[in-house]
């Protein structure tokens, strides 16, 4: 593994993008929040219920009792659908909460007797952020039957949940943001295909980032035109800008072709999205970037030349594609013993982050033009 201190700042970014735009928005709701994994609670929860709340009552300092009028039950017992039920959750107050004709999807646990609320966000400080807010009536799309798997049926609740949604909701932003992802169902693939195609901005570019995160070139196609429109503070743009930067690693050439010109795309006036679009450029690591991060290497964006110094090296001295699961393991910075063009040199000016590479910037670049002067001929350019 390197151990250098240049390398001390990797590009760890994955979940950390979207943790960070739910800390700005947390401040507004004062508390530091996240979201919970969808399958954890799924895995966790004895009853999970699509219901509307009422007689909803602060019980002391933080726990808040309510009724949940149960229209569907979606694990747990049948019978209870059509029932009123008692349940409770302790950890906030009621400021903000739903009133009788507020519906979603709650998550509950038995405990003592009782159902208690298991918090669709964690640091939860209101109960409008303890569950998924959702209709009554299931979008026709996502109409299932009893018998479906368990991980469809959710999945169809929840994206009927997010195709219904009008605008920014914070509960709902995990799940916008890929943590559906993780119940791989292929109803999530059909929430996107639909979204995709909405007459609704913000809808179409969740539905883009959604099949851009599967490695659909087409969509990143489509998102590079609808991200000109979209105001830059979007939240559907982080987003898209996480899908990309984070989660799109297709190697087809085809695919390497729409994101290097996205990247290299000089004349789109949205840096962000050529930045996310250079980082997943440089985390590909393989022959095919490398006509395009050398290209990068004389950009006017800082950020999109040190991308290339990274994505270089990386190729060169034979590091595996960076991943959430590389990242995560670290595995994307285990050097092999060898690689075709690994050399002293190119180990000695392998570097990733702006910090790293701007205390000795001119050498890098220098390198690794030069690097791609001598070598680009037998890899085929």
């Amino acid at each position: 593994m390197v151990k250098d201190n240049k390398f001390m700042e990797t590009r760890t970014h994955g979940l950390w993008t979207v943790l960070a735009l739910f800390l700005a928005a947390a401040s507004l709701h004062g508390g530091l929040m996240a979201p919970q994994s969808v399958v954890a609670l799924q895995q966790t929860a004895d009853l999970i219920v699509n219901a509307s709340s009422t007689q909803v009552v602060q019980n002391g300092s933080t726990v808040v009792t309510f009724s949940l009028n149960v229209i569907r039950v979606i694990k747990g017992e049948p019978s209870l659908a059509g029932v009123s039920i008692g349940a409770s959750w302790a950890g906030g107050n009621q400021s903000g909460a739903p009133n009788s004709s507020a519906s979603g999807i709650w998550f509950l646990r038995k405990a003592g007797g009782s159902w208690q609320a298991i918090p669709v966000v964690q640091g939860a400080m209101e109960l409008s952020a303890v569950y998924f807010p959702a209709p009554a009536n299931l979008v026709s799309a996502y109409a299932y039957d009893q018998s479906a798997a368990l991980r469809d049926k959710l999945a169809s609740e929840l994206a009927s949940a997010v195709e219904s949604n009008d605008g920014y909701n914070f509960s709902l932003y995990g799940l916008q943001s890929g943590l559906l992802d993780d119940l791989q169902s292929p109803i999530i693939e059909l929430l996107y295909e639909r979204m995709a195609t909405s007459a609704n901005l913000d809808n179409q570019l969740v539905g883009l980032s959604g099949m851009i995160r599967s490695g659909n070139a087409s969509a990143l196609t489509s998102a590079i035109q609808e991200a000109l429109v979209a105001p830059p503070e979007d939240p559907a743009i982080g987003i898209l800008l996480r899908s990309i930067r984070d989660d799109f690693r297709a190697t087809d050439a085809n695919s390497v072709a729409v994101l290097g010109a996205a990247a290299t795309n000089s004349s789109n006036p949205n840096s962000a999205f050529r930045e996310a679009a250079g980082h997943a450029l440089a985390a590909i690591h393989t022959s095919a970037t490398l006509p395009f991060l050398a290209t990068l290497l004389d950009d006017s964006d800082l950020k999109l030349r040190v991308e290339a110094v990274g994505g270089m090296g990386a190729f060169a001295n034979g590091l595996p594609m960076q991943t959430k699961t590389s990242v995560a393991s670290l595995s994307h910075l285990q050097l092999p013993a060898s690689a075709p063009y690994k050399t002293d040199a190119t180990v000695a000016n392998l570097a990733f982050g702006v910090q790293a590479i701007t205390r000795n910037g001119a050498s890098y670049f220098s390198f690794w033009k030069g690097w791609w002067s001598q070598n680009r001929a037998s890899l085929g350019y």
